[in-house]
């Protein structure tokens, strides 16, 4: 049986070119012809004992916040990687 022995979480910074934040709370973004909006965003990485992988890249920035990923991610470590509804 797989374990997972390893949660790694990647914080990164790209830049979204003719995009900028919306005029009312700054919540949403929006289409500004030469506006470059910094985004920074994280991508997981769940390793088990026996070499399985599996990657995961939000598609939206700090979607659950990355201090959510942050703390949950050590409560994975010795689980089963395949009961994902257990987890």
């Amino acid at each position: 049986m797989s374990t997972i022995d390893r949660v790694e979480v990647y914080e990164f910074l790209y830049t979204l070119k003719n995009v900028g934040p919306d005029g009312g709370w700054g919540i949403n973004m929006g289409y500004y012809p030469g506006g470059n909006l910094p985004v920074t965003n994280y991508a997981i990485t769940i390793s088990t004992d026996d070499g399985l992988r599996g990657e995961y890249v939000s598609q939206a920035p700090k979607t659950p916040s990355l201090a959510q990923v942050r703390i949950m991610a050590p409560f994975l470590v010795g689980k089963d990687p395949f009961a994902r509804e257990e987890i």
